[in-house]
């Protein structure tokens, strides 16, 4: 809630208007408290990230129908200060060619952004451009939302990019302001000797890889080494953090994600949602 509270607060002064998803919290008198009368939509149980999303953004066109830029966000995301009125004073030095075919303008949680996916903006050295973005810290124009929305069916992962593959297909572009302008957490942290590492649990990996592994099996252009390298790292962290008790576990998720992702059986898999995790 202390977290929530701080991503409010650092909108406030930065966007016209918000509006706050609840996917079925058990406490949602003390999200009221935080909003402070701004819009909140209670989907009233946890109907996934991306049909979370898709109900805020028809809300929030319904409200304002001239709004040019929308900007998504989770829970756990904030705002550096100004940093929404410093993207787009930059963003106007750009060219006009690449500011109308911008699709998405990406914040970043570092300084100098970089995997192998991201290549340089050489008209201006402030900004990259990127195969992919991550869905939190991102403004998308709002004419996207008119042929595009979030795969509901997605439930949750990899959500992010099969939007931008979308959005690329439409001839836009996805541009990354190469500064760091907000402070996101990429989920739960698990002790490993000394050292804290990113930890997903088994419903993670589960949707994690039937999504990664419907990507590279039907959209053309997804990367395979970006799909081979994220589902190695996403089981190895599993590992070390689980050690043996994460074995048979984790060849067990990975079967039945990998089968599910190549059929194309997407939606929320009640089974996972309901299996007792090993943490």
């Amino acid at each position: 809630m202390k977290r929530l509270a701080q991503v409010v607060h650092s909108l406030k002064v930065e966007v016209k208007d918000i509006v706050i998803v609840d996917n079925g919290s058990g406490n949602i008198a003390n999200i009221e408290k935080i909003a402070e009368g701004k819009t909140i939509i209670k989907m009233g149980k946890n109907k996934g990230i991306a049909e979370g999303m898709n109900t805020g953004i028809k809300k929030v066109l319904s409200q304002h129908r001239s709004i040019g830029w929308i900007l998504t966000l989770d829970q756990d995301t904030i705002l550096r200060k100004e940093a929404i009125s410093e993207i787009f004073r930059k963003f106007e030095t750009l060219p006009k060619s690449i500011r109308n075919k911008t699709g998405i303008l990406a914040m970043s949680p570092k300084e100098k952004d970089r995997d192998m996916y991201t290549y340089p903006v050489l008209e201006n050295n402030n900004f990259v451009r990127k195969l992919f973005a991550q869905t939190s810290g991102n403004l998308v124009r709002a004419e996207i939302f008119e042929s595009v929305r979030f795969r509901d069916d997605f439930f949750i992962d990899q959500v992010d990019h099969e939007f931008d593959m979308v959005v690329r297909s439409k001839g836009f572009l996805i541009i990354e302001y190469d500064k760091k302008t907000l402070d996101h957490s990429l989920g739960k942290k698990e002790k490993v000797g000394n050292k804290e590492i990113d930890y997903y649990n088994e419903r993670r990996l589960y949707y994690y890889t039937r999504n990664s592994t419907y990507l590279i099996t039907h959209y053309k252009g997804f990367p395979l080494g970006m799909y081979v390298l994220g589902i190695l790292s996403m089981y190895s962290r599993f590992l070390r953090v689980n050690r043996t008790r994460g074995l048979l576990v984790g060849l067990y998720v990975f079967l039945i994600s990998f089968k599910d992702g190549v059929i194309g059986n997407l939606g929320e898999n009640k089974h996972i949602s309901e299996m007792k995790l090993i943490r």
